[in-house]
């Protein structure tokens, strides 16, 4: 079995990435877009048996935490953003920062929070084609919540 950094490094690029080597490739992707743009990254993989946080950051211009879901694609025909962020995952990302973030101590109810989605579009072979950010891109369903 080839390593990870194997497949990406490797000349050639015979094997496709696997979903799981996909996903934390763009993770990475995402994570150094937003240390471009002067975020502080906070956490990731911010988990438990409910769900997860990609990304934790905070905004350098308003100093408000950023939740940021990372999402992988590959070009096809047709597809549209809706297919790679359906509501369903939006609000389970909200209800896992309400129950996340706190515990990690990383946010309290009344601080400034948004939730961002970036959306990373990859090749077969692993290279990052580009990276879009979606700043305030899904709210709660009960925004008094937080």
């Amino acid at each position: 079995m080839t390593s990870f950094f194997g497949k990406l490094f490797r000349r050639g690029h015979e094997e496709a990435l696997t979903t799981g080597d996909t996903g934390r490739l763009s993770q990475r992707a995402a994570e150094r877009h937003l240390k471009a743009q002067g975020y502080k990254i906070l956490r990731s993989n911010l988990r438990d048996r409910e769900g997860e946080l990609d990304l934790i950051a905070r905004d350098p211009k308003t100093a408000c935490i950023v939740v940021a879901e990372v999402r992988s694609f590959k070009a096809r025909p047709n597809w549209t953003y809706a297919d790679a962020l359906p509501d369903s995952k939006k609000k389970q990302v909200c209800e896992s920062a309400l129950r996340l973030l706190p515990r990690a101590k990383l946010w309290q109810a009344g601080q400034p929070l948004r939730f961002d989605a970036i959306m990373v579009h990859v090749d077969d072979q692993g290279a990052v084609l580009e990276v879009k950010h979606f700043q305030n891109d899904f709210v709660p369903e009960r925004p008094e919540r937080y």
